[in-house]
């Protein structure tokens, strides 16, 4: 499921010998893992902070024990026991221990996110002794362990949020367990962080680790030629084979990602308001002739929302979009749509070869007589236009990346009416009281069998609405200097640097 970048632990000889300058498309909009569901924090803070539970290096499917060192669940599953490490300290000094951890699991339940529903089945957690905790749940839920490994639940120092300039809504200092510590972040430009001497997981290659924001996938490119940075990641895709030939680099790919590029579709403005033009508009895409003339072998065509490395998948085969122009002209001409003009966002940096998918996107929906107005957003500016209410939207399309890294649920969840912007993150903006309760139902499923037979309801009703094209599944590109070792690329595209076994 995942690749080292460049070797493993085992070839690193001396700790601390080097720094690690990264070059990556999007900097971080905030460095609280739980108040934002942005990979590019996940990217950074994973390094800084650490889960009760993680995904395994060696099986992106399989939940090991991390800060937490098992998961101890009830007979009637309504209360499961986490005994915490012992001998951890986080990097302001302070001990990790039960209080610590239940500060956080507090914080979580108190504040609404992104994140709140992984955890709706917690109604509270309690101090058993200094190194345990226990949770009541209102029910048995099948994934909460591993919804624990999920980013948002980073275990930070409740110390922090008095000091270093932070708060419980502003936190721009992390103080995690990890093995490296926070140094500074120049915003949208540098961010930089130092190995902690005290780790208890051993000790990196790295004695620091340097990420810069660099938007052009150009640029980036020729900081890793230059020798100014080790690692970039999603280099030009034009460029991928010139750089697997070149002797000075190595090119690694993910195993697949657990996710899919889309297209969300503005549910609320006319005429995308009308199911037929959004059918329409998914007719209109080949994504096999898209796929294989910009990725090659690197992507796999995407037609629903299942992918392997997620929980409670459905297992029945669902009927997508294939490519067909003349049932897309046939629906636009029912819906009385002619003359049609879209805006349409691309995320700079939204993933590897986005531009190219833009363009070739615009050609095709211009093919059915849908004229395209591209634009090319940063992130910060596609949250400011596109995270407000409907009527406030600045684009009607919008090319994104999801990744799903729990279940079934969590992506299905992501288009009900309780993800509506300005205080949640749909940028479809579908609001359908039907769908919704469909998706409920499957929440509160106690097993995993129920949940993958509920999934497929849910996602046919997706379907159905048609408030989104499924593009691809694109795996992920690293490319890094010939000496760079220890680092690896997760299926969820979160890059870990990891660490030797001496102490």
């Amino acid at each position: 499921m995942l690749l080292a970048a460049c070797g493993t632990d085992a070839e690193s000889s001396t700790s601390g010998a080097r720094g690690l300058k990264v070059a990556v498309a999007v900097a971080p909009s905030s460095l609280d893992p739980y108040l934002t569901s942005s990979p590019n924090v996940n990217a950074v803070v994973q390094n800084i902070a650490e889960p009760l539970f993680r995904r395994s290096i060696d099986d992106f499917t399989k939940v090991e024990p991390w800060l937490a060192t098992d998961f101890q669940v009830s007979a009637d599953g309504l209360s499961v026991t986490l005994p915490i490490r012992k001998e951890v300290t986080f990097h302001d000094g302070t001990p990790l221990d039960a209080e610590a951890v239940k500060y956080n699991i507090d914080r979580w339940l108190e504040t609404p996110t992104f994140y709140s529903s992984y955890i709706r089945a917690i109604e509270n957690v309690t101090v058993v002794d200094d190194l345990t905790v226990q949770l009541t749940l209102s029910a048995a839920d099948p994934v909460l362990k591993t919804a624990l490994t999920s980013a948002g639940f980073m275990i930070l120092s409740p110390k922090s949020f008095t000091s270093l300039g932070n708060s419980s809504k502003s936190y721009v200092h992390p103080v995690g367990t990890g093995p490296f510590a926070f140094e500074k972040y120049e915003a949208g430009s540098s961010l930089s962080m130092k190995q902690f001497s005290d780790y208890w997981g051993g000790r990196s290659y790295y004695s620091t680790i340097t990420y810069q924001y660099v938007s052009d996938a150009n640029t980036r490119e020729s900081l890793l030629l230059s020798g100014q940075v080790d690692l970039i990641r999603d280099p030009p895709i034009t460029d991928l084979t010139s750089l697997a030939s070149n002797s000075a680099v190595r090119v690694t790919t993910s195993a697949g990602q657990a996710g899919s590029s889309l297209l969300y579709l503005h549910t609320q403005r006319a005429p995308l308001d009308d199911v037929r033009v959004r059918q329409a508009l998914n007719y209109a895409i080949d994504k096999d002739a898209l796929a294989k003339a910009i990725y090659g072998d690197l992507a796999v065509p995407a037609y629903r929302t299942g992918v392997p490395s997620v929980l409670a998948n459905c297992e029945q085969e669902q009927e997508g979009y294939p490519f067909d122009p003349d049932k897309a002209r046939q629906l636009l001409s029912e819906a009385g749509v002619s003359d049609l003009t879209l805006k349409f966002a691309s995320v700079q940096g939204a993933f590897l070869g986005s531009d190219e998918v833009a363009t070739a996107l615009t050609g095709m929906l211009g093919a059915v007589g849908v004229k395209i107005d591209l634009e090319n957003p940063t992130a910060t500016n596609y949250s400011a236009g596109q995270l407000v209410k409907p009527s406030d939207a600045a684009w009607d399309l919008v090319l994104t990346n999801r990744s799903m890294t729990l279940d079934s649920y969590d992506f299905l969840r992501f288009f009900t009416s309780s993800e509506l912007p300005p205080d949640g993150r749909d940028g479809t903006f579908m609001s359908n009281a039907e769908y919704d309760a469909k998706v409920e139902q499957i929440g509160k499923a106690a097993n995993i069998a129920d949940r993958s037979s509920l999934s497929c309801e849910g996602e046919k009703a997706l379907l159905t609405e048609a408030p989104l094209l499924f593009l691809f599944s694109v795996n992920g590109v690293l490319v890094s200097r010939a000496d760079v070792r220890g680092v690896v690329m997760q299926p969820d595209l979160q890059l870990r640097v990891t660490q030797l076994t001496e102490q």
